[in-house]
């Protein structure tokens, strides 16, 4: 830490000191009892990332136990708004469609569950599986109604 004080626009102490608590928070960073910091193996991947630490976390995690799809489907909901905010007018139809897609029986990964990112996990299958079938029904040569 002492190099950045050498640096022209040295960042504030307290947001190193932050940044630093955050990484051996998280397990990037590994604090022997002498004081030494050092990276841990996590630590060393997590800078390939352009994302914040705890989504790096998240996504090397993933990729480690073969879950990467519904992970970066999460990682994209934490960075953004969700996919269910939608205008008043429309505001109804997207709690039915989150109460039918939590539901118990449901057959999504958030069937009885009570989990934001789960919920978005199943909806974005549910809206890829949708894509998919009309992406099917195009190759079929099948004619798409716009309208009345």
């Amino acid at each position: 830490m002492d190099f950045m004080g050498k640096l022209v626009l040295p960042p504030e102490n307290v947001a190193v000191r932050k940044a630093l608590e955050n990484l051996v928070a998280i397990g990037a960073i590994k604090v022997e009892k002498t004081g030494k910091e050092s990276l841990t193996p996590l630590g060393k991947h997590l800078p390939n990332l352009p994302v914040d630490a705890r989504i790096r976390k998240l996504l090397v995690w993933a990729s480690c136990f073969g879950c990467l799809s519904p992970a970066l489907t999460i990682a994209a909901a934490l960075s953004g708004r969700s996919i269910f905010k939608t205008g008043p007018d429309q505001q109804n139809q997207a709690n039915i469609a989150m109460k039918k897609i939590a539901a118990p029986g449901s057959e999504t990964i958030a069937s009885g569950q009570q989990s934001d990112h789960l919920m978005a996990v199943a909806g974005c299958l549910r809206w890829l599986a949708k894509c998919s079938k009309l992406e099917r029904r195009i190759e079929n040569g099948q004619a798409i109604r716009t309208g009345s």
